[in-house]
């Protein structure tokens, strides 16, 4: 097979005014000219059909990209379209109108993350393995998502996803520029240690999916690995709610560890940057920041997040409401969300046992819902059968209720079971 080598050489400004080059044990080392050096020259490697579609694309684009669209971003694109010249066209120019309207450029220069975020985030970038890839660290099992997102709005939690892409972005062309030869995206490292139900809160995985949707149409190829560490056995449920969206060959770069990981974790991260507690070297632990409990007298005033499609219907007095869920696979886990427009209600859910009787799994108590923020939650549950959902309203004889309801179950995958892949939304709108 012939292979083509392409030379990109664009000048990068990269962030906090400093420029990331590598020193000799492929850790991250700076200067502060601000400017990264492009004399030498990062290269690609493409087929001879690869490098024609590239040439094609770049002669149909040529008045009306901007000059960031180099060789080696225009190639991620059309990798991710498998080198389907009009779809890659398409989501080039959507990406182009996209930019604009998030006003990328100026996300690492002149958008303050928002001190919510920096307080009670978490996370940090460990460095830059052997080949320059970036390696950043993410702590998600013990992140307060649902504190997070009643305290700032959806609008700059996405820019706080974006600014990192653009930090990651803006470090792989530098050090693919340092060391000559292009590289290839970055490693992401997620700490599950501490995963609760929590994890499991509706809006929050409707916001996860929306980054992930974004990640994928707006920065294609920018991940090479992603490991997850110290992974309970409720995070299989998590992965079976996002697989759906991601593409097979993403897939493919998603590592599950459990919590003997570190030799694992060794063949793709440098001891010299790992910390010790996670089988590495590095002493100095400061560069992963944990993530804290976001107290309520952060969160935004009347800020109400709620699930979307919320089923309406009045339920008479002394009337209730039933479902059933047949549970095949134990570890499924029961989504809910209800409010009132006025006064309570009573909700539990039941296990119905052979004999006819009910075991109670949420014990049924009434909700005082009405006062603006719905009720959610979710039910753990551990074994096969018939479950009850209940919405009472029987102790009620003289009013009925207008509730507005929403409950799901989401079964974990089994180990071989394949899922069908759905292409992203293009409707990347936040919870604002």
């Amino acid at each position: 097979m012939v292979h083509t080598r392409v030379t990109t050489s664009n000048h990068i400004v990269l962030t906090q005014e400093q420029t990331q080059t590598l020193d000799t044990k492929g850790t991250p080392s700076f200067t502060t000219s601000g400017i990264v050096n492009m004399s030498s020259k990062a290269t690609i490697e493409l087929t001879d059909a690869q490098q024609k579609a590239l040439t094609k694309l770049k002669e149909s684009m040529r008045d009306e990209i901007p000059a960031r669209y180099d060789d080696v971003l225009l190639t991620r694109f059309l990798k991710a379209r498998d080198f389907d010249l009009k779809k890659t066209e398409s989501m080039v120019r959507e990406d182009v109108l996209w930019r604009g309207n998030m006003q990328t450029d100026m996300l690492l220069t002149d958008w303050k993350v928002p001190e919510v975020l920096e307080k009670y985030w978490g996370g940090g970038m460990l460095g830059c393995d052997r080949d320059g890839r970036p390696v950043y660290f993410d702590p998600y099992g013990k992140r307060d998502i649902k504190g997070i997102m009643h305290s700032a709005t959806g609008r700059d939690i996405m820019k706080f996803h974006l600014q990192k892409n653009e930090m990651f972005d803006q470090m792989i062309r530098a050090n693919s520029k340092q060391q000559g030869k292009q590289v290839h995206g970055i490693i992401l490292i997620y700490d599950m240690e501490g995963m609760e139900e929590q994890a499991f809160w509706k809006p929050g995985m409707e916001f996860g999916k929306q980054v992930l949707n974004m990640f994928q149409l707006h920065y294609p190829e920018l991940m090479y690995k992603m490991i997850l560490i110290n992974c309970p056995k409720i995070s299989g449920i998590l992965y079976a709610a996002v697989r759906p969206f991601i593409p097979e060959k993403t897939r493919q770069k998603v590592i599950h560890l459990g919590t003997n990981f570190k030799d694992e974790l060794l063949k793709f991260v440098p001891a010299e940057i790992l910390p010790t507690a996670y089988g590495g070297k590095a002493e100095n632990t400061s560069k992963i920041k944990p993530p804290d409990k976001v107290p309520a007298s952060c969160y935004l005033k009347d800020r109400v997040i709620s699930s979307r499609n919320l089923v309406d219907r009045v339920l008479d007095r002394g009337v209730c409401l039933e479902f059933q869920y047949e549970i095949t696979r134990p570890g499924s886990l029961l989504y809910y969300e209800f409010k009132t427009k006025e006064r309570d209600i009573g909700f539990g859910v039941k296990l119905l046992n052979n004999d006819g009787t009910r075991s109670t799994v949420l014990e049924k108590r009434r909700y005082h819902c009405y006062l603006g923020v719905p009720e959610d939650g979710q039910v753990l549950l551990n074994q096969p059968g018939t479950y009850v959902v209940k919405f009472d309203n029987s102790y009620s004889i003289l009013r009925s209720k207008s509730l507005s309801y929403w409950v799901e179950v989401l079964e974990p995958l089994l180990d071989d079971e394949d899922v069908a892949f759905r292409e992203p939304e293009r409707d990347l709108s936040v919870f604002d």
